[in-house]
Parts: structure tokens; sequence; C-alpha cells
């Protein structure tokens, strides 16, 4: 596939997309192209000191502070990174604190050491490991977190908080296990209020409240009210009680997300589950199996939403695809659907098969069904090496991904482009099945902005990913690849 060998160089380019008249810079580059402040580190055998006692080099590696909390709180500022030594850290964290689009906040193990941030797993405490309030521009990279009985990750926006622009990644989130009984739900990473603009890419989230059997509150991921422009790309979601990832709150459960390019398997209730007016989110190139109810739950007046290219392989599982409750208008275009038998969709009040929901509502007619456990497990297969393909990309989250199939990307970076390396070889567009899209791609007269342009309008409804790698500046230096996932309307 064109373009697809990944750089070992990173990027040091400064990467702006224009829609209409607002400019945003490429979160998926934010790791490289922030502004540096200060690096500080932690460590289980440093030592924490009152900030008025604190000296220069209070915080470095030779002199680490103790506890993530006291750095986070009391020395990072925006552009800071936070390195974290190798240990267990027994911390309930709250991070306030708005970066900017060049000063971002960093939380990162330190290279090859294992970090694991460690709950009391005290079930009467609605305990959360790292909860984001009023906060913005913040990575938050390579920490194990389990043993708490909330979440491991909650992007609190409720009661007026603004939460945006989280990158999460290559994280291992597990063992979060809550109260057996009441009304508080657990998950491995929760967001809702106003949230939107996050990322949650290349990691693991699985094993969440086993104990309690609560297929209905505990869940992987947990998508509430009023959520909007997530990506969730990349992870292994896995031997979750409930769903492998919910969309559910009133008066919404999550907008104009995009779910890609994950694998979602033996999770004791669903794969994924859109509820309660979810509308205009996109699930596409995701690898479904061992799920034991259905793949995809679609319920309460949830449309218009997109689902292409996914392998639904969980041959043992209800049905496939579940839509009740005024859930019927939504885009199935694609898709590989597993069963030995007639029930591989239930929508339109009725279990049907493959064959009959295509042919009596025109839906998925690009699609398939598999019907027995070999077969399925060689497209499964296939599938997954496609998704392994994906994960040498960045992905970052642009201020509007549902476009106009006229759409015209001007990317401005600010270092002079290297004009040689800006043709359709470095930058390209394709459809969620991997098909190359015709476009014109040339370098304007400023040497910063590259113009990307189809060739004729895009497909109304369809997915696509802006792809580009091997791209360098005048000075020899070479952008890390990243990918941008739309939608055209």
């Amino acid at each position: 596939m064109k373009g697809m060998e990944l750089m070992k160089n990173k990027n040091k380019l400064f990467l702006f997309l224009l829609s209409a008249a607002l400019a945003f810079i490429l979160t998926g580059f934010s790791d490289q192209t922030k502004v540096y402040a200060k690096t500080y580190y932690v460590s289980p055998n440093g030592f924490d000191c009152d900030w008025s006692q604190s000296t220069n080099d209070t915080g470095s590696i030779d002199k680490p502070l103790k506890t993530l909390k006291n750095a986070i709180n009391h020395y990072m500022k925006p552009g800071d990174t936070l390195i974290v030594r190798g240990g267990t850290y027994r911390e309930r964290i709250d991070i306030y604190g708005n970066g900017s689009s060049t000063s971002w906040y960093t939380i990162k193990n330190y290279p090859n050491e294992v970090v694991t941030l460690y709950g009391d797993g005290d079930d009467t405490e609605k305990a959360n490991g790292l909860v984001f309030h009023n906060s913005s521009y913040w990575i938050v990279s390579g920490l194990n977190i389990t043993n708490y009985t909330g979440s491991g990750i909650w992007l609190n926006g409720e009661g007026g908080d603004n939460i945006n622009h989280i990158i999460l990644k290559n994280l291992n989130i597990y063992g979060i296990n809550g109260p057996k009984t009441g009304n508080n739900g657990t998950e491995g990473i929760f967001a809702d209020g106003h949230v939107s603009y996050c990322t949650i890419q290349n990691s693991k989230i699985h094993d969440i409240s086993l104990p309690a059997n609560r297929t209905d509150r505990d869940h992987g991921i947990y998508i509430g009210y009023g959520v909007s422009h997530l990506i969730i790309d990349g992870n292994e979601i896995y031997n979750n009680i409930g769903a492998g990832i919910q969309f559910y709150g009133e008066p919404n459960g999550g907008s104009y997300c995009t779910i890609s390019n994950n694998k979602i398997y033996n999770n004791h209730g669903y794969g994924v589950t859109i509820f309660t007016n979810a509308v205009h989110n996109v699930i596409y190139r995701n690898s479904f199996y061992g799920n034991v109810i259905y793949d995809l739950r679609i319920h309460d007046s949830s449309n218009n939403n997109v689902i292409k290219n996914n392998v639904f392989g969980s041959i043992n599982s209800d049905h496939n695809v579940d839509m009740e409750n005024n859930s019927d208008d939504n885009i199935f275009s694609n898709n590989c659907y597993s069963k030995s038998n007639i029930s591989v969709i239930y929508a339109h009040n009725k279990s049907m098969d493959f064959s009959v929901w295509q042919k009596n509502y025109s839906q998925d007619l690009g699609g398939n069904k598999l019907t027995t456990a070999s077969r399925t497990n060689e497209v499964i297969n296939a599938q997954n090496e496609e998704i392994s393909k994906q994960l040498g990309f960045n992905v970052f989250n642009q201020t509007n991904n549902f476009i106009s199939p006229s759409k015209v990307w001007n990317i401005i970076l600010s270092s002079p482009v290297d004009k040689y390396s800006v043709n359709n070889n470095n930058v390209w567009v394709q459809d969620a099945l991997g098909n190359l899209f015709s476009t014109s791609v040339k370098l304007s007269s400023d040497g910063k902005t590259i113009v990307v342009s189809p060739n004729t309008n895009y497909n109304s409804n369809t997915v696509y990913c802006l792809y580009i790698n091997n791209l360098k500046s005048t000075n020899g230096q070479t952008l890390s690849p990243i990918k941008m996932s739309f939608l055209t309307y």
C-alpha cells in the first residue's frame, strides 16, 4: 500500500488544518510539536518537598518527586512533561489545567519501565484513578491502571466543566472492579458531559468488573451524555463484563465519534452499544468476535450512524446486530456477519437472516455472511492484519470530521516543505475499504501549505481517511506518519 512505510525520525514540524476560517493543530503530532517548558520526574524512591522549599533541581532525574499528584498539581505548567519512573503508585489524581495547541501537558512512563497506578480496591468507595476536570491539551501515555472501583480514567465534563483535546494512548487499564451492588457503574475509561475532541488510542482495556457480573452497568469504555467528536482507534477491548464500548446518556449518548481499527472481543455482554439518541457516529474497520450477546446493539432513537467494513464475527452470539426502539435508520455497508443459523440481524421488530435484510430493506448491499467458524477465523485474521498496519500512524482529532463531499483540506506547516516530498505517494486519501481516492496534492506558493483536493466529489455518507507519511521539511526533518478520519454528509 502506498506510503505505509514507517518513518524513524520524529517530526518537528508544526502542523495546522484549515476548516473554513478555523485553523487548528493536528493533535496527533502533539507530543512532537509542542513547546517544551520543563521536564519533571517522579519515582517511588523520590521525595515530595513543599513547593516553597523546592530548588532548581527539584523534580529532576537525580532528585525526583515521589507522587504524580504533587508533580501535577504543584509543579507542572502548560508545555511541561512528567516522566514517571517504574514502580507502583497508590494514588487517586485529580487533574485541572488548560494547555494550548502549542503547549501540551504530557505524562508518560520512563522508556522501557513499567508504571502502575494502583487503587485501594475498597468497594465501599467510588474511587477513580485519573480524573480530568475543566482541562485541555493533555497527553497520558504508557501507564498501567488497575484496582480502582470507579473508573480507571474519568473525563469529567459534568457541572459546566469543559474537557477537550485529551490524548490517552498506550495504556493498559484492567481489573477495575466496582461494588457488586448499587447504581454506580464501573468502567476502564468514562467520559461524560462537555467532553470533545479527545482520543483513545493503541490501548488495552480489559477485565473490567468481572466479580460484579453486571452486564448492564460495567463496561470497558463508557461514553455518556453530551460527549462528541471522540476518536477510539487501534485499541484492544476485551473480556469486560458488559460492553466493550457503551454510548448512553440523556439527552444523547455521544455524537460525531469515530470507532475504528479496534479489536473488540470476548466481552460478556456486547461489543459496542449505541443508545439514547446517539447520532452521526462512525464505526469502521473493527474486528468483533467472541462477544456473548451481540456484537453491535443500537437502541433508543439512535440513527444516522455509519457502520462500514467491520467483521461481526461472534458466530455463537444471539445476533450479530440488534436494533430496537426506533433505531432502524442507520447505514451499513461492506460488513461481514458470522452465523451458522438465520439469527444475524434483529431489526424492524423481527429477527432475520442477512439475505432478508439485504433484499427487503436494501441494507449492506456490499456485505456478506460467513457460515462457518473456520471461514470466520480466516476473515478475522485478515481484518486484524489490516488493523495492525494502521497502528503505525498517529491519529489526530480535527475540529470537524463531518464534512462536505467537495471539501478541500489546507494543511499549513510552520516550516517550509520540501516540494519533492509533496506528492500522492506521501499524501493520500483512502475509503474505509482501503481503496485509494483520486486527489490532487500540491504545495502552495508560500512553501508551507499543502492543498489536498478531491478530483471528483467524495461520495456522500462515506468514511475516508487522509494519510500523511514521509513528508519532509527543506532542512530534512521528517514528519511522523499520521492519519485523519472524516465522514461526508
